[in-house]
C-alpha cells in the first residue's frame, strides 16, 4: 500500500518512534520508485494489521485504508479478505470525505 508524505509524521507519532525510524521499519521503496510502500508481513498482510481486523495505526490510519475494502479493492481480493463491504448512505460518506 502507497504512503503518502503527509501521513507519515501521524502515524510515526501514533507509533512513538521518530520519522526516520518509522520509514527504516515499516517502509519499502514502491516498485516503480515512484514514493514509498508499506511493508507486508509474511504472508501479504499489512504490517499494521493485528489479529482479524485490528489496526495498529488505527488513529492514524491513512486516508486509503479509512475505506477499505468500499474504495478500493483487486479482483479476487473477497478471497484472501475477511473485511466485508459496509454500506453507506450517500450522504454519510460525503459528509466523511469533506471532514478529509
Amino acid at each position: 500500500m502507497r504512503v503518502e508524505e503527509h501521513e507519515i509524521d501521524a502515524m510515526a507519532e501514533e507509533l512513538d518512534i521518530g520519522v526516520n525510524a518509522f520509514l527504516d521499519e515499516y517502509c519499502d521503496i514502491h516498485p516503480n520508485r515512484s514514493g514509498l510502500v508499506f511493508k507486508n508481513k509474511p504472508d501479504g498482510a499489512c504490517i499494521f494489521l493485528e489479529g482479524v481486523n485490528t489496526c495498529r495505526i488505527q488513529a492514524a490510519k491513512p486516508i486509503q485504508c479509512q475505506g477499505f475494502p468500499n474504495t478500493w479493492n483487486f479482483p479476487g481480493w473477497q478471497q484472501v479478505c475477511e473485511a466485508k463491504v459496509v454500506k453507506f448512505k450517500k450522504e454519510e460518506v460525503k459528509k466523511e470525505h469533506e471532514a478529509i
